[in-house]
């Protein structure tokens, strides 16, 4: 494979695949992308050099995946298909600059679909009756829609086979096994359509008697015990949802009538017992002040667990807090 700068700012290659192996112990991915004899070569143990060589998180396939295109793909489809033996047009180098675009972001889909594109094209220069269409459709295809959200719908629909959920044309393309060295790893190989390699991944994953869910936090996709009830993808995630609950449970409760009577009854007690402290006039009626402040702010702590948890009423709790407050103010001014 070589860098053709004349024409376009991607490789040019002859026969690109994308392999993946699918790690549910680490739970990793591991993505292969380059020249076929190159990517035997690699897992035959040699040092052949490749396009992609990338482990990473179990699910980052599938949430590329669903990351649609498809306005983009459409434009060069059809500009790369229209320009075969003819002037070439605006419409022609902006798909170039599509697939550039495509070939330097960090989903590892799309840059294999710019390559696979290209070479298409390459080849139905020099090929006669060659349909570019569609091959490039074929190839593109997957993202033209959220595979994520396909996922999901066939989950729900049969959470105990889901891939009967599958349209035909998920199983209308081969995919290729190719052992790592001593054979001990298995890669599924495709050199076009993405589809049988998304079969091959839910395959993986329901046989594992597990599904794909997206973590109700953050979003990430990741292997499930449960098809259809949300939950989190990590110990992590869990805690931080909860800190957040709190967080709001914190922000309503202050809202509430009784927090609010609190916060009044409180800096009435507290600005009273501050001008006794300036005046710093009889010490034993500020130390008895202070005392009845503590008990009150603890007591108050308690009836407002039993306001929240519905065993006492607001009205109740404020008129608590007023007979209280009475004989803190008698208190005061004995």
């Amino acid at each position: 494979m070589r860098l053709n700068k004349e024409e376009i700012k991607i490789p040019t290659t002859q026969n690109c695949v994308f392999a993946i192996r699918l790690d549910t112990e680490t739970e990793q991915e591991h993505i292969l992308i380059g020249e076929l004899k190159e990517v035997q070569g690699f897992l035959a143990g040699g040092d052949n050099k490749l396009l992609v060589n990338e482990k990473r998180p179990f699910g980052s396939f599938i949430l590329e995946c669903s990351t649609p295109i498809a306005n983009q793909l459409a434009d060069v489809r059809v500009a790369l298909s229209d320009s075969i033996g003819k002037r070439k047009t605006p419409y022609f180098e902006n798909s170039k600059k599509i697939l550039e675009g495509l070939w330097n972001s960090d989903n590892l889909i799309y840059r294999f679909i710019a390559v696979r594109i290209w070479q298409e094209y390459k080849m139905a220069c020099k090929t006669k009756n060659y349909d570019l269409y569609s091959e490039i459709e074929k190839t593109s295809l997957p993202l033209m829609f959220s595979l994520a959200e396909d996922i999901k719908t066939w989950q729900e629909n049969d959470p105990q086979n889901p891939l009967y959920q599958l349209d035909s044309v998920y199983f209308s393309n081969p995919a290729l096994a190719i052992y790592s060295a001593k054979g001990v790893n298995e890669y599924y190989t495709t050199k076009d359509s993405l589809f049988p390699i998304i079969v091959y991944y839910l395959k993986t994953v329901y046989n594992e008697k597990t599904y794909i869910q997206s973590c109700k936090l953050c979003g990430k996709l990741f292997r499930a015990n449960t098809a259809n009830i949300p939950t989190f993808c990590s110990a992590k995630c869990k805690r931080e949802q909860g800190k957040i609950n709190k967080r709001r449970f914190d922000k309503k409760a202050k809202q509430t009538p009784s927090e609010m009577a609190y916060k009044k009854q409180y800096m009435f007690c507290y600005n009273r017992i501050q001008k006794l402290r300036k005046n710093a006039s009889d010490s034993e009626l500020l130390s008895e002040a202070e005392k009845m402040f503590k008990v009150f702010r603890k007591e108050a702590l308690r009836l407002k667990k039993q306001v929240q948890n519905g065993s006492m009423t607001d009205t109740d709790f404020e008129n608590w807090m007023f007979q209280e407050v009475g004989k803190f103010e008698e208190k005061l001014n004995t």
